[in-house]
Formats: structure tokens, sequence, C-alpha cells
């Protein structure tokens, strides 16, 4: 009996491998739980460190030009030179200038903001646009164009055009009617046309119209583009993917066409 004893008292001893293979399957998750928790809080904490300092400077930025009647031609130029920007950040200047480089040497430039507010949105795009313009205006005027095009993409439009208020004068509205002199073109896409300004929308030449839901999206549409009249139930109707109905500078009627998922491979013309 004392033999037995001891053999029982020696298997008790330790763990089994089962036990041991959980314990350090439930700490890896806790480990790997921590890691993606700590990932999430420092992106959070920068999102919000940079929100904050754009809504400081934005309300520096008003305080300064309080005084001023017209304020529609600022760029991150002059702006930098108010001092409303953080001191590691006197950068918008910066990077306003390193991207109208890369725009000079015909480079592709992506703009990401999608962590931000709509406010701070409107107020980048709107300072990097008219940064732009003037930088191609001042080409036009010294004829320096060279036929050098720049070609901007808004994705989201009804994120950063200003709303519907009549016929505002504004940086995108100049991109619709002197874009062609200047050489810029825009290209925005938008899931509400009611939210695009309506001088803005009349001065697009080409459009390529997917599903609208509703019956005021279409009605609005088609009182700025006649040759979209007719089409209305056929546009809220449409579900399928890449069914288009398009609308060209070179061609005056609308034309439904199928349009091909772009895959990045080059395709010959037939």
């Amino acid at each position: 009996m004392k033999i037995n004893q001891k053999i029982r008292k020696n298997q008790q001893k330790g763990y089994s491998l089962i036990e041991l293979s959980v314990a350090l399957s439930i700490v890896a998750v806790v480990i790997v739980a921590g890691l993606v928790g700590a990932r999430q809080v420092l992106l959070s904490n920068s999102v919000n460190s940079q929100i904050r300092e754009s809504n400081q400077t934005i309300s520096k930025l008003r305080k300064a030009l309080a005084r001023q009647t017209d304020t529609s031609e600022l760029t991150g130029s002059a702006s930098g030179q108010l001092g409303v920007w953080p001191n590691d950040r006197s950068s918008c200047t910066t990077a306003t200038h390193d991207i109208l480089e890369a725009l000079a040497q015909s480079k592709t430039v992506v703009l990401n903001l999608g962590s931000a507010n709509e406010q701070i949105i409107r107020y980048f795009s709107k300072s990097l646009c008219l940064s732009i313009f003037h930088a191609q205006e001042r080409k036009f005027v010294n004829n320096q164009l060279d036929g050098h095009y720049v070609q901007i993409y808004f994705e989201e439009a009804h994120m950063i055009f200003p709303p519907n208020q009549g016929n505002v004068i504004n940086v995108y509205s100049r991109f619709a009617k002197e874009g062609a002199k200047f050489n810029i073109g825009i290209v925005y896409c938008t899931q509400s046309p009611t939210t695009v300004n309506m001088d803005l929308l009349s001065q697009t030449e080409n459009f390529f119209i997917g599903h609208l839901a509703s019956r005021n999206e279409t009605d609005y549409l088609s009182a700025v583009q006649v040759a979209f009249q007719g089409c209305e139930d056929q546009i809220m109707r449409s579900r399928t993917p890449g069914f288009m109905q398009m609308l060209t500078h070179s061609h005056r009627y609308v034309v439904p066409v199928q349009m091909r998922m772009y895959d990045g491979k080059p395709r010959e013309l037939v």
C-alpha cells in the first residue's frame, strides 16, 4: 500500500501536456489582445491628437483673419506666415510646396484625409486646391505651362465641395469655369448630386451615372443636364454593377454602357 501511495503522489506532481497547452494558449490570447488593444489606443491617440491640433489651428486662423473681409484666396503658404501652425507643423507650407513640386514633375500624389472630420477635410482640400490653382495660373501668365496638365481626383465629393447654396464662387467653381485655360481638370465622385453646388455641376462635361436611389436626385440631375431627362426611371431601377449612363463632352446623348472592372492591365483599343 505504501508503494502505491508513493506512485500516486509522484504521478500528481507537475502538469500534463494538455494543461500546459491550454495555459499557453490562454497566455498567447491575452498577449495578442493586449498588443492589438495597445495599437488601437496608440492609433486613436494619434488621430485624436492630430484632430485636436487641427481644430486649434483652425481656431487660431479664424481669430487671425477675423478683421479681413475676404479670405477666399487663403493658401497654405499664407496661413503659414500667420504663425498659427504648431512649431513642429510649420509644415503646411512645406507639404504644399512638396506636392506642387511633385505635380510639376508629373508625379502622382495621394492625399489621405479619411481619418479627419468634415471641417478639416474641407479646409485642407480648399487650401491645397487654391495653391494648385495659383501655381497653374502663374505658369499661364508667364507662358510656362508648356503643355503640362494637372488632373485632380476627389472621392466622396459631398464631403469636400461646399453644399448647394446657389451661385457661389470658390476655387472648385473656378476649376470648372477656368480650369481648362490653366490646364487643370477635375474628376469627382459622389453618391448624391444634390449635395454638389449647382454651379459646379452645370459646368461638368462628362458624366458616368450608376444608381441613384431617390427621385429628388434624378430630378436634380436632369434639371442641371437636360440630356438625362427621360432616363430617370432607368437610373433608379438599375443596380447592375458597372452599368452606367454615360454623357461626354464629345457625345451629347446619353449612352448606356457596361464598364469593366479595372485590373491595372493595359488593354488595346478596338
